[in-house]
């Protein structure tokens, strides 16, 4: 480098392209400064803009990724993206948004294809739909709807179109249906239909 240090003489600054500085440590350039930003000529390293950052262009990206990131999305807003679109967003109140940019709760999730899992497995335990909430098991190859909440609030146990507050159906073409009504101790069933 142009400019180093006495008794560390590959750890410095130089000019390495017009308007550009150079950072070196250890004979190896670590950084470009210019009025653009910071970046890093690792692939995946860090780059950080002066200016105010977008979904496709954030301030806080990465090497060869300059359009996945941070970005201030507006006063007192983060926003993070990836392939240059907003994908999460966290407003002035602490709320985040994924699939929204208006979090009106303390996670607010927009879109439909929402999966709970139950950790440490790859099975869903549930997923909310546009149409619905389902709980049920999905293998990765078989899924089984074990209860839904429709819009209208009605709920299907067995049933994937309940039409009253609560349908249920047996699993099975033929089989009762079981319903057991406990107290609140789990004695016998006050009523087995």
């Amino acid at each position: 480098p142009s400019h180093s240090f006495s008794g560390d003489t590959d750890t410095g600054f130089y000019s390495s392209a017009a308007d550009t500085l150079g950072i070196s440590a250890g004979g190896a350039k670590i950084f470009d400064i210019s009025a653009a930003g910071l970046f890093s000529p690792t692939m995946g390293g860090a780059s950080v803009l002066t200016a105010n950052g977008t979904a496709a262009a954030p301030t806080y990206s990465f090497a060869g990724d300059l359009d996945t990131g941070w970005f201030r999305a507006g006063a007192d807003t983060m926003a993070a993206s990836t392939a240059g679109v907003e994908r999460v967003r966290i407003g002035p109140t602490g709320n985040v948004g994924i699939g929204t940019t208006a979090p009106q709760g303390k996670l607010a999730i927009s879109g439909s294809g929402v999966n709970f899992y139950s950790e440490g497995t790859t099975q869903d335990i549930g997923w909310l739909t546009g149409e619905a909430l389902q709980l049920g098991e999905w293998d990765g190859s078989t899924y089984q709807e074990r209860m839904r909440i429709n819009p209208g609030g009605n709920v299907g146990i067995g049933s994937t179109a309940p039409s009253d507050r609560l349908v249920v159906d047996s699993y099975a073409a033929g089989s009762s249906v079981a319903l057991t009504v406990r107290d609140n101790e789990g004695a016998a069933g006050l009523a087995t239909l």
